[in-house]
């Protein structure tokens, strides 16, 4: 590497002892971060200059500082401008020294360290949050030097996913980053318990029937009529709650996988009021006005499969009456059906992103309290505001998809730090729908340019 490609950053250690040992420490943290092959060339081109003692030269100013307060007073009494500084504290007390460090015009403190931290016991997270700040300040001094293109990374440089596993990252996005382990610990149990309470010969039985009834004939079905004398079953039953755009139909979707079942949506909000009883439940030909045949319902239609009711939240009162009623028998009773009630077989997974638990607290009569009760588990998911140590694992798998980055001559394969920084500090109201929006358009700036970087100015000019 030529000298004009490479830069220096000179940092100057003044502690009580372990002087040498924090020199080596320093030494081997860049060489490590140099080797790692998936770090920016602003790395990779860095040399470092180590000074250690208890005196800073005055006619010289480094780039960095590591101290103990009681000999940084001094030190930063000459230096001739603000300089980066890392404290590390080795008696662990915060004295006057400290907070006349702190407070000084002359130092840009990054981080308050303690060193039986850093070389005792090792704590991880100390260790973190230290390497952390030196890589801060590599950036800070090499940022200017170079273009913003150079300091970059690969799009997989968090995790690199397979072929099958790129048309499938808003699965990975739900259970891999830790902002929502918690969250999928709690929706695996849920699926196990819902999984002892399914009858596999049950559910294939009522498939079989599905697919061989016709719709207009489905209630005078011989075969259909045999489930009459099937003892009803409660049905099994999970309530997601969230934001717009969490991912609450991804969900619902993972459900049906592990159980081995097809997914049947409806959407409640996208029915008229009036004719959703008809299309959950049933009706027979002649019912009411508009009843010109038979119509099954959601819950007898999709027997044997997972019905998914979206914006359950928004159903009427009368509604959620006979839903709760078919969650605790088991059974369906169509419209002007005088005869006995229908057993269904199915899997019930409702969604919302309004506050139940708010508006059965304030009792507005919006939603029954007795239904929210009902459903064996309740699922929240997490907004993305929420998971912001996470946005750059999620940065990285959205750019590995098809659908936001697609696998063509000028695909984008490289993120700029500052256009990682501005992701990082969106609040992203939309959620995850919103997120993916983003990156799917600045992608479609960049390949204009053409860049196969994604930059800053991809996405600001969104």
């Amino acid at each position: 590497m030529s000298s004009a490609n490479t830069h220096k950053l000179s940092v100057f250690i003044c502690l009580d002892t372990g002087r040498e040992e924090m020199k080596e420490y320093l030494q081997n943290l860049l060489n490590n971060i140099q080797e790692s092959p998936s770090r920016t060339r602003e790395f990779k081109s860095l040399s470092l200059e180590l000074e250690v003692g208890r005196n800073l030269s005055k006619d010289k100013t480094p780039d960095l500082i590591v101290g103990t307060p009681s000999l940084l007073v001094d030190q930063i009494k000459s230096a001739n401008s603000v300089v980066p500084t890392l404290v590390v504290l080795q008696n662990e007390i915060w004295d006057e020294s400290l907070r006349e460090t702190l407070m000084s015009l002359q130092t840009d403190v990054r981080g308050v360290f303690r060193y039986s931290r850093l070389f005792g016991n090792k704590d991880p997270d100390e260790l973190a949050n230290f390497q952390a700040a030196i890589k801060d300040v590599v950036r800070m001094r090499t940022r200017p030097l170079q273009r913003e293109e150079d300091l970059a990374k690969e799009i997989s440089w968090k995790a690199r996913l397979d072929e099958k596993s790129q048309q499938h990252t808003g699965f990975i996005s739900l259970f891999g980053d830790t902002a929502t382990q918690s969250m999928a610990l709690k929706l695996k149990f849920a699926l196990g318990d819902v999984q002892s309470k399914i009858d596999r010969d049950e559910f294939t039985k009522c498939q079989d029937i599905i697919r061989s009834s016709k719709v207009d004939t489905v209630y005078s079905h011989a075969k259909l009529e045999g489930l009459l004398k099937t003892t009803p079953k409660r049905i099994p039953s999970i309530l997601v709650l969230g934001e717009t755009g969490v991912g609450k139909t991804l969900l619902a979707q993972w459900v049906a996988d592990s159980l081995g079942l097809k997914l049947a949506s409806v959407n409640i909000s996208a029915i008229s009021p009036g004719m959703i009883d008809g299309e959950l439940f049933g009706a027979v030909k002649g019912s009411y006005t508009d009843a010109k045949e038979d119509t099954p319902g959601y819950f007898l239609e999709n027997m044997g499969k997972v019905v998914f009711l979206d914006e359950v939240g928004d159903m009427e009162p009368l509604c959620q009456v006979r839903l709760l009623r078919c969650m605790d028998s088991g059974e369906v009773k169509p419209l002007g059906w005088a005869k006995k009630p229908f057993s269904t077989r199915c899997v019930l997974v409702a969604a919302t992103n309004r506050p139940l638990r708010q508006i059965v607290r304030e009792q507005s009569n919006a939603f029954r309290a007795d239904l929210l009760f009902r459903f064996d588990h309740v699922i929240d998911i997490p907004p993305l505001r929420e998971r912001k140590g996470d946005i750059r694992l999620l940065i990285s798998l959205m750019l590995q998809s098809p659908e936001v980055n697609p696998v063509d001559h000028n695909r984008v394969t490289h993120i700029s730090l500052d256009a990682i920084a501005w992701l990082e500090r969106q609040d992203y109201p939309e959620n995850f729908r919103g997120f993916r929006t983003i990156l799917r358009q600045a992608v479609t700036q960049a390949k204009r340019e053409p860049s196969r970087c994604l930059c800053l100015r991809h996405c600001v000019e969104i």
